[in-house]
C-alpha cells in the first residue's frame, strides 16, 4: 500500500488568531544582520485580509510597546503602509473595514506617540508618514476623520486621536455631533475632545477653538453638553458616595425598627459594613475617575461662552428623581475639597500666623522680591476677611474661637510686621489695622478688666478662650468693605496650575481610550 501524500501537522498547544500572526509579521523584531528586510510591500492580499479581521487591541498594543523608540524608527517603513492603508480605508467609508481601521489607528497611535524619540517632532513624522509625505498624509487623516464624525453611520467610533491635531477646525463636525447625539455618553466623548483641542497651546497663539467657544449660539446643543456635564458629575459624586455614603438617611418605619435593635422585623438586609478610616481613605485617593477629564471642557465653555453659563445655572432636572446639572456639579465639588482629607482650620491660621512671623523676620530680603507686595496684601486680606466673615464659611464655632485665640499668640508680631514692610501707607492698611486692633482688643481684656484690676498673668488655654468669647460682645471689626470683592478673573494668572490641569485631562482621556 502506498503511503498517503498527505502529511499530518502536529496540533499546537494553543491557538492564535490570524489577526495577531498578521500584527506580529507586519512588526517583526529588526534584525541588524539584514538591512534592508523592513522595505517589502507586502501584498494588497495581505492588506485586504488584515482589514477584513476583527481587531484584537490588547494584542496589537502588546506588539507595538515590545518595540523600543530606535526599533520603531527602524519598522518606519511597515509603520507608514499600515498608516497610509488605515487612512485609505476610513476614507472609503465601507464597513467594516472603515470601522476596523478606526480601532487599528487608536493603538497604532497611542503606542507610536507614547515612545520616548531623541527628536520627538521629527522621528515620530518619520514613523507615522515620512518627513517629505507628512503634511500630506496628516492632512488626509484630518479630513478623513472630520468626515466621519460630520457623517460617520457608527458614533463608537469617535477616538482620542483626533486630539494630536489642531491645523483643522473640527469644531462644527464636533458640536454636529453632539447635536445628534440622545445619551450623555456618547456626547462626553467629543465634549472632552473640544476641551482637549480648546486647550492646545492656548497661551502661545489665538486658538481657533476658543474663539469658536466664545461665539456658539447652538441652544440645542448647549443643553445637551450641560445635561451630559450635570450626568457625569452626578456620576462622579456617587463613586463618593460608595465609599462612604455620608447622607442623612430618610426616616421609615423601617430605620426606626432598625435604630431600637428591630431591623429583622422589617426583612430588610443588613447594609454592607462601612470601609475603616484607612481603608476609605485609600479608596478616596483613586477618585476621581477618568472621567472628571470633562470638567476641563466645562470650565473653557463656562468660561468663554455666557449662554453656557445661563444654562448651567438654570437647566431644570431632566426628570422628578434626579438633581440638576449644577446641583450635580455643586454636589461633586463638595466632595472633591472635602472627602480626600478633612480641613484643618487650626493649622491652617498657625500656617497663615507663623508665615507672617516670617515674613516680619526677613523682611529685609524679601521686600527686594518681585511680587512680594502682592502676597503681603493678600495674606493680610485673606486673615482680615477670615475675622470679618468666618462665621459664614466655618464648620464651628470653636475654628472661628481658634482663628481670635491664634491672633491673640502672635502678640505684637503684627505690629512689627506693619513697620517692617510700611503696610500703613499701603491699600492693605485698614486690614492690617484690623489685625491690630482685635489682637489689642483681647491683650486689654487679659491683662485687666474694666477697673484696671489686673489678671492673672499665668491664664490656661481654657480661661483664654472664655475670655476670647466673652470678648465678642465687645469686639467691633472694622474691616475693608472691599475684602469678598477679587479682581477680575484672568486666565493669564493662572498659566502654570491650568497647564497641568490640560495634561492631567489628556491622561484621563487616554485612561478612557484605553478602557474601549
Amino acid at each position: 500500500m502506498e503511503p498517503s501524500p498527505l502529511t499530518q501537522v502536529s496540533r499546537p498547544e494553543t491557538f492564535q488568531p490570524k489577526i495577531v500572526q498578521l500584527y506580529e509579521a507586519l512588526f517583526q523584531s529588526p534584525d541588524p544582520a539584514l538591512d534592508d528586510h523592513d522595505d517589502h510591500e507586502h501584498s494588497e492580499g495581505f492588506w485586504q485580509e488584515f482589514f477584513l479581521l476583527k481587531p484584537d487591541p490588547p494584542s496589537l498594543r502588546r506588539v507595538l510597546q515590545s518595540l523600543s523608540a530606535d526599533a520603531m524608527l527602524h519598522l518606519q517603513v511597515p509603520a507608514q503602509q499600515l498608516f497610509s492603508r488605515a487612512i485609505d480605508r476610513v476614507q472609503d467609508a465601507k464597513a467594516p473595514s472603515d470601522e476596523i481601521a478606526l480601532d487599528t489607528l487608536t493603538v497604532f497611535l497611542g503606542a507610536v506617540l507614547s515612545k520616548k524619540y531623541t527628536n520627538p517632532s521629527s522621528d515620530i513624522l518619520s514613523v507615522l508618514a515620512g518627513l517629505d509625505d507628512a503634511d500630506a498624509v496628516l492632512s488626509e487623516l484630518v479630513a478623513a476623520l472630520d468626515n466621519i464624525i460630520r457623517s460617520g453611520r457608527n458614533r463608537a467610533y469617535t477616538t482620542g486621536l483626533i486630539s494630536y491635531f489642531t491645523h483643522r477646525d473640527l469644531f462644527p463636525s464636533l458640536m454636529k455631533f453632539v447635536q445628534d447625539s440622545e445619551s450623555s455618553v456618547e456626547i462626553s466623548e467629543p465634549f472632552i475632545l473640544l476641551g482637549l483641542l480648546a486647550n492646545y497651546n492656548k497661551f502661545e497663539f489665538q486658538n481657533p477653538y476658543r474663539l469658536r467657544l466664545d461665539d456658539f449660539v447652538n441652544d440645542v446643543a448647549i443643553k445637551k453638553t450641560v445635561q451630559c456635564v450635570g450626568n457625569t458629575c452626578r456620576d462622579l459624586r456617587d463613586k463618593y458616595v460608595s465609599v462612604q455614603d455620608d447622607t442623612p438617611e430618610a426616616w421609615s418605619i423601617g430605620t426606626a425598627l432598625s435604630y431600637v435593635g428591630l431591623g429583622a422585623l422589617t426583612g430588610s438586609r443588613p447594609a454592607s459594613p462601612a470601609p475603616t478610616p484607612e481603608e476609605a481613605q485609600s479608596l478616596f485617593t483613586t477618585l476621581p475617575g477618568p472621567e472628571a477629564a470633562i470638567l476641563l471642557s466645562a470650565y473653557d465653555f463656562a468660561n468663554a461662552n455666557k449662554l453656557f453659563c445661563f444654562n448651567l445655572i438654570n437647566l431644570p432636572a431632566a426628570s422628578k428623581t434626579d438633581i440638576t446639572p449644577f446641583s450635580a456639579y455643586l454636589s461633586l465639588t463638595s466632595y472633591l475639597f472635602q472627602h480626600a482629607h478633612p480641613y484643618h482650620w487650626s493649622e491652617l491660621w498657625r500656617s497663615l500666623l507663623s508665615f507672617i512671623r516670617f515674613l516680619t523676620t526677613y523682611a529685609n530680603d524679601i521686600k527686594s522680591l518681585r511680587e512680594s507686595p502682592r502676597l503681603i496684601d493678600d495674606t493680610v486680606n485673606l486673615i482680615a476677611l477670615s475675622l470679618s466673615a468666618g462665621e459664614s464659611f466655618l464648620p464651628d464655632a470653636a475654628a472661628y474661637d481658634d482663628l481670635f485665640y491664634k491672633l491673640v499668640e502672635t502678640g505684637d508680631i503684627l505690629t512689627k510686621f506693619r513697620d517692617a514692610y510700611d503696610l500703613s501707607k499701603q491699600s492693605s492698611s485698614s486690614s492690617i489695622e484690623t489685625l491690630i486692633s482685635v489682637s489689642s482688643h483681647y491683650h486689654s481684656l487679659l491683662e485687666g478688666d474694666e477697673k484696671g484690676k489686673v489678671k492673672s498673668k499665668n491664664l490656661s488655654p481654657r480661661e483664654v478662650s472664655k475670655v476670647i468669647k466673652q470678648g465678642y460682645e465687645t469686639l467691633s471689626i472694622q474691616a475693608r468693605e472691599d475684602l469678598d470683592h477679587w479682581e477680575r478673573y484672568r486666565e493669564a494668572d493662572h498659566k502654570v496650575i491650568l497647564k497641568k490641569v490640560s495634561r492631567a485631562a489628556v491622561e484621563d482621556s487616554k485612561a478612557l481610550v484605553a478602557e474601549k
